[in-house]
């Protein structure tokens, strides 16, 4: 008997570069019918070239191609769950990340309306707070140069009434310039030497925004924001910040 030669058929399978443990449950049943499809073919073709030699063998080939055409049906079914398995994981994971994002979106708006409706409150009924001017809140962000930083300012008057108050704001930064302790002035600071000083004028509240520049090789350690009113009648106010407190991503 002549030595016959043995092609194993090559099965196509789907590639994914991180399984899940889902689909790789299903690569292991598709990889074992894979097996067994490429074994019957062989054993299929080996019973072809001996037909003539082996006739009672024919009833078996017959048994095995139907084995092998049912196998083949089968790796083709699962190949299709497994694509349809992908396409599930990949529209629940986007549909996941979109859900996150807008409870994440939700929240913050919730928290910015609890804020606003708080601040609100603090100028509508004053009951419970310290009457005169204050500072809400201070915030600094990274500018458009390596040394500029835009701020904004939110003053108050609580318990005013139909008053205005006016006045200028004062900015200093304490820090550090070739390891000496320095402090900075608004005339330091100013991104135009013609610029004044920041001024207000309002009744219940008053939203400021402006920029400072930083010497190069100066480190911020402090930001001290002082409102300073034209009125006697009223007192000014103070709060000092770290650097780090204020800036953005800080």
């Amino acid at each position: 008997m002549s030595q016959l030669k043995y092609t194993k058929p090559q099965i196509s399978m789907p590639q994914k570069s991180q399984p899940s443990p889902l689909r790789g449950g299903v690569l292991s049943v598709l990889a074992l019918f894979s097996v067994i499809v490429a074994a019957a073919a062989g054993y299929l073709f080996a019973e072809q070239k001996q037909q003539k030699v082996d006739q009672p063998a024919n009833t078996e080939r017959a048994t095995m191609q139907a084995m092998v055409t049912q196998l083949q049906d089968q790796n083709s079914e699962l190949v299709t769950k497994l694509a349809k398995f992908e396409q599930t994981d990949a529209i629940d994971s986007t549909t996941n990340k979109e859900m996150l994002k807008s409870l994440a979106e939700k929240e913050q708006e919730v928290k910015t309306l609890n804020e606003e409706l708080s601040f609100y409150k603090k100028i509508v009924s004053p009951e419970g707070f310290e009457e005169g001017l204050g500072i809400e809140s201070f915030s600094m962000d990274f500018g458009e140069t390596i040394n500029e930083y835009p701020y904004k300012l939110v003053l108050t008057q609580v318990g005013g009434g139909s008053i205005e108050a006016r006045g200028t704001v004062l900015l200093r930064v304490q820090g550090t310039q070739d390891g000496f302790e320095k402090v900075l002035e608004w005339w330091d600071l100013r991104p135009d030497s013609s610029l004044p000083m920041p001024s207000f004028g309002f009744k219940y509240f008053q939203r400021m925004d402006g920029k400072i520049i930083l010497p190069e090789g100066f480190i911020a350690r402090v930001v001290l924001v002082k409102i300073i009113p034209d009125s006697t009648s009223l007192k000014s106010s103070e709060q000092s910040y770290t650097w780090d407190a204020v800036i953005s991503g800080g």
